[in-house]
């Protein structure tokens, strides 16, 4: 019997992609990253306050193991970066799959003097990046800063 050219076309992919799954069941240890999960909690009704604490949480597992590891949060206005201005943490560790974060959204930075009052009411965003042996996540959550 012979085929049309696009049964024949649809006959390889077909095979490639079944190739594909049992290669993938006979080796699963081919994806070291996968098996764990993380994952971040914002505050409820998380617009934080200037002045007030904001705290997030963040766990991280595989299976019922608790992991160690590292996190670290950046700020975005309109997608920017607000490292230069105090808005990324370094690198901190976590021991026995939690961490916590309380962030103080103060009238002006000891470090540069600069305040932040001026993005009162602006849509602003935070990015959590969760880092164990396995891997790396992320986690992003978007929120306006309100007067104290």
């Amino acid at each position: 019997m012979r085929h049309h050219s696009g049964q024949g076309e649809a006959i390889r992919w077909t095979r490639a992609l079944l190739a594909t799954v049992s290669a993938a069941l006979v080796f699963p240890a081919a994806a070291p990253a996968a098996g764990w999960s993380a994952a971040v909690r914002f505050p409820p009704g998380h617009d934080p306050k200037i002045g007030s604490k904001w705290t997030f949480n963040g766990t991280a597992k595989r299976g019922k193991t608790q992991l160690s590891g590292d996190y670290r949060y950046t700020l975005y206005f309109k997608g920017r970066s607000l490292a230069d201005l105090g808005g990324q943490s370094k690198w901190r560790s976590f021991k026995d799959g939690h961490f916590s974060h309380a962030l103080n959204f103060a009238t002006k930075n000891s470090e540069n003097g600069r305040g932040i009052t001026e993005a009162i009411g602006l849509p602003l965003a935070i990015k959590v990046e969760v880092k164990t042996q396995y891997g790396t996540q992320t986690f992003s959550d978007d929120f306006t800063l309100e007067r104290g």
